[in-house]
């Protein structure tokens, strides 16, 4: 029996539990756009720490060879998945957010698609993987051709979460996003413990791990998304003729940006490889933090006016450009310190490619925010020529520089790859809104001062 004070507590906890409820149901469908981009940002920022934190561990675990023979077992898989996703990611992000009560079905179908897409890009790779890795143990090579698995696991499981993207469901969508690198950094955790990491294993370990994260993924998304888990043939049509256009966008960066592992993976020995992999991984880190700028500036300058438009692009670019130039001056100026601190004295001998590195990725962090305002325009086509020149640039300085420089000189390559890149798609959108080169570059004071103000809140 319970007295009234009794049954006080248990209405006043049933009434918590409803407003709970009620709060987390709002939070997830009404939240405003600002509120919603800030757990957006904070989580590229987190999902940065956990990509440097992953690259630290199997650097740390598998010293110079062993990380550059797992990145010669990860590299061709997960660069012939992307080109297997025929684009259908982004495809369905777009049909979900039109028809979001048929969401499951467009997932069910891009699946289906994903999945036969994949299955000749992972023959093709299981014949030419002996021919591509030439520089690679013939261990290795096996690993990575079983690592071919990484193509219909990632287009069952790497799409899950895109519909809840398109239908604004987009803190369920954060959450969710890590999944990837939590179960990497879990697998290599694993391996440290058990005393006896190695590249194959580990690679080996990551799918079935992956796998079965996956699954549980499924069912949380099969629980959040409405309708039935029914693909449909009408479906195909739109996921591709979206998606493939979109993707053949993109390709050039695409490619641009995973060429210089893809040839030091082909040509060069695993130490060289794994030094280099290292020196990536410590310069990324000024990319998510200039990503920010660039989430702000799309959908605000694209809902403008024209004239407004060109305000806020000139705007936002000055900061990215600032915020860039500081941030990788500042990597770069620890990377002495940092890379042996963080990945062992065995990596000492990538600190001049990490160096250059950060500069680079000063580069590649502005012109996100360029690829951006170039977005907003209307003018996508402006990006293929920008990132296809880069590609054209890299494959020339490849071709010039690595058998002299090796390390650094796919170092300098990426550098001036991405300042090319970042030079053309400032001359197209000067065309496009009138805004002269340097005011896309140079803050004013009053603009300076409101930056500083606001690091230092």
């Amino acid at each position: 029996m319970l007295d009234n004070r009794g049954r006080i507590r248990i209405d006043r906890v049933n009434q918590d539990g409803m407003q709970a409820r009620k709060y987390y149901r709002k939070l997830v469908t009404d939240s405003p756009f600002h509120k919603v981009l800030a757990v957006t940002m904070v989580m590229n920022i987190l999902l940065a720490i956990l990509s440097l934190l992953s690259g630290t561990i199997a650097a740390r675990l598998l010293g110079p060879t062993g990380r550059g023979e797992l990145a010669a077992i990860q590299t061709f898989p997960m660069m012939l998945a992307l080109l297997a996703s025929l684009g259908v990611p982004d495809a369905l992000v777009y049909y979900s957010a039109r028809e979001p009560v048929r969401a499951k079905s467009w997932l069910a179908s891009a699946i289906c698609l994903a999945i036969i897409g994949s299955i000749p890009f992972a023959l093709l790779g299981y014949f030419f993987l002996p021919y591509v890795l030439k520089a690679q143990s013939a261990s290795v090579i096996s690993a990575a051709q079983v690592y071919l698995w990484w193509l219909p696991i990632s287009a069952v499981f790497g799409f899950l979460i895109h519909p809840l993207r398109g239908r604004n469901d987009l803190l369920v969508w954060n959450l969710l996003r890590p999944i990837p690198n939590i179960v990497w950094i879990a697998t290599l955790l694993a391996h440290g413990f058990s005393g006896t990491p190695d590249p194959i294993s580990l690679s080996r370990d990551f799918l079935l791990w992956y796998t079965i994260a996956g699954l549980a993924t499924a069912i949380c998304i099969a629980i959040r998304l409405p309708g039935s888990f029914h693909p449909s043939l009408e479906q195909v049509s739109p996921l591709l003729r979206f998606g493939l256009p979109n993707m053949m966008g993109t390709l050039p960066s695409l490619i641009n940006l995973r060429l210089d592992q893809l040839v030091l993976a082909s040509l060069l020995s695993p130490k060289v490889l794994g030094l280099y992999v290292a020196s990536v991984a410590w310069s990324g880190a000024v990319i998510p933090l200039v990503n920010a700028v660039a989430a702000v500036l799309l959908p605000r300058a694209a809902g403008a006016g024209a004239e407004k438009r060109s305000e806020l692009i000139a705007q936002s670019t000055r900061i990215g450009f600032i915020l860039s130039i500081m941030l990788s001056l500042l990597s770069a100026a620890l990377t002495p310190l940092v890379v042996p601190l963080l990945f062992g004295e065995a990596f000492s001998p990538a600190i001049l490619a990490a160096v250059i590195l950060c500069l680079a990725g000063g580069f590649s962090a502005f012109n996100q925010v360029l690829t951006a305002a170039i977005q907003s325009t209307a003018k996508p086509h402006y990006i293929v020529i920008a990132e296809s020149s880069g590609l054209i640039v890299t494959v020339i300085l490849l071709w010039i520089l690595l058998p002299v420089l090796q390390l650094t000189g796919a170092a300098l390559t990426s550098l001036i790859s991405y300042f090319v890149v970042a030079v053309i798609q400032m001359i197209l959108i000067g065309k496009e809104t009138r805004v002269a080169m340097l005011q896309l570059l140079l803050p004013s004071i009053a603009e300076i001062s409101r930056l500083i103000a606001r690091a230092k809140l």
